[in-house]
């Protein structure tokens, strides 16, 4: 890690730059990086984001829905799968799109084949 650290430090006093931001470091055993690397970087760097429409108070009044509906919160998705589109279509249908976070090979555990119960997720929703 110093020796890391050295190159670095060379590498930049070299370019004259200045480096703004905020940077992990974090030492695993080898094969565990992977695990930390994609579960908290897709915390950091993708979060799931909430997007809303705008209604004017006519409309609103139509739409309003009285209660609030959505996930299971006594089923959570495998820690080797993230959501990437959470979207309601027009049509009223609901779009769910969902990514595997590790490639083959890449961990021993949570390359494997996962598997959503979609069904214990949206308990109220038609799964078609």
């Amino acid at each position: 890690c110093h020796c890391l650290l050295q190159l670095l430090s060379y590498h930049f006093r070299l370019a004259r730059s200045k480096i703004k931001g905020k940077y992990f470091v974090r030492l695993d055993r080898i094969g565990e990086g992977v695990r930390w690397r994609r579960t908290t970087g897709q915390e950091i760097y993708s979060p799931l984001i909430s997007a809303f429409s705008e209604l004017d108070m006519e409309d609103w009044k139509k739409n309003k829905v009285p209660f609030l509906s959505g996930f299971n919160d006594s089923y959570s998705l495998p820690e080797n799968v993230a959501i990437i589109t959470l979207q309601e279509l027009d049509c009223g249908r609901t779009l769910l799109r969902l990514a595997h976070l590790y490639e083959i090979g890449e961990h021993e555990v949570l390359s494997a084949m996962a598997h959503v119960k979609l069904k214990k997720l949206f308990p109220e929703k038609e799964i078609t």
